[in-house]
C-alpha cells in the first residue's frame, strides 16, 4: 500500500493517480465502496454492453470483488498499514537517536 494513504479520502486520491476511482456509498444500513477504471482525465471509462446497444461504466462494487474490497476490510488494512509505518518510524528514530549519543574514547576517560 502507498505510504501516503492514511484514510479513505487519501486512498481515493492515490487510486485516482493510478486510474482507479473509489467512491463510498451508503445503502440503508451499510456502507460500501465502488471501484471504476478512469481515463487520463479522471472520467470513468465506458465500455460497450455485452449484448445490445449502448455502453456501461467500467465499474463494480467491492462486494462483487470480494471481502478484501469491502469498506470494513479496506479501513482495517489502512489502519494496519498506518500502525506498521508508525512502528517503523519509531524504530528508525530510536536507531538514529543511539547514533547521535555514541561514546568516544575521550568521553570514557572523563
Amino acid at each position: 500500500m502507498d505510504d501516503r494513504v492514511t484514510d479513505l479520502d487519501t486512498l481515493r486520491d492515490v487510486a485516482l493517480e493510478k486510474g482507479i476511482s473509489i467512491q463510498s456509498k451508503t445503502m440503508k444500513v451499510k456502507d460500501y465502496l465502488t471501484y471504476a477504471i478512469c481515463d487520463d482525465d479522471g472520467k470513468v471509462v465506458r465500455v460497450p454492453k455485452w449484448r445490445g446497444k449502448g455502453t456501461v461504466k467500467a465499474a463494480t462494487t467491492g462486494t462483487k470483488l470480494g471481502e478484501d474490497y469491502c469498506t470494513e476490510a479496506v479501513v482495517a488494512l489502512i489502519e494496519r498499514n498506518q500502525a506498521e509505518l508508525a512502528q517503523q518510524r519509531a524504530l528508525a528514530f530510536d536507531l538514529n537517536e543511539e547514533d547521535l549519543f555514541f561514546s568516544t574514547p575521550a568521553d570514557s576517560a572523563i
